[in-house]
């Protein structure tokens, strides 16, 4: 038993630890990207599907994007929507037409290179790390939860 205890002890340990660096990773990233390029608001301009990796058979839907920029409107040469991937290019194709990308969008601009910017969907990372990290840190709790009340049921019938 007691060795039982102590890995539910290190998979607390670990969990706990795991959903820290996720929270503090995230937050580091975007803190990182909002100092270094320039929130702006963009539009989805067209929209494609392609097969990226001719080794799978995996959709992948693209399209470009308009931001403003010192006083015009530039547009990206691309834009990955790699969260939006489909096994077969009908799928893809039907999510664009019926769903369309027309949500609010935010892009990050880098500010040496004005040509360069990314395209974030509403604040979906930083909903990733806190999720994620929130899974984590709530097992690690339970966890060693479980692991005091072992402890505990153990030490009583040991005295």
């Amino acid at each position: 038993m007691r060795r039982f205890g102590d890995v539910l002890l290190s998979l607390a340990v670990l969990g706990t630890g795991v959903g820290l660096i996720a929270v503090f990773g995230g937050l580091m990233s975007d803190l990182v990207s909002s100092i270094t390029w320039v929130s702006t608001p963009c539009s989805v301009g067209e929209v494609w599907v392609e097969r990226p990796d001719e080794q799978r058979s995996l959709w992948v839907v693209r399209g470009s994007f308009t931001y403003p920029w010192d006083g015009e409107n530039r547009v990206s040469a691309r834009l990955a929507l790699d969260t939006l991937e489909f096994n077969e290019p009908g799928y893809a194709e039907s999510f664009v037409s019926q769903r369309g990308l027309e949500e609010a969008v935010t892009c990050l601009v880098n500010p040496r290179r004005p040509q360069v910017a990314v395209l974030m969907r509403s604040k979906s990372r930083l909903e990733t790390a806190v999720w994620s990290a929130g899974v984590f840190l709530t097992a690690g709790i339970v966890v060693l939860g479980v692991w005091l009340l072992a402890a505990s049921l153990q030490a009583d019938r040991s005295g």
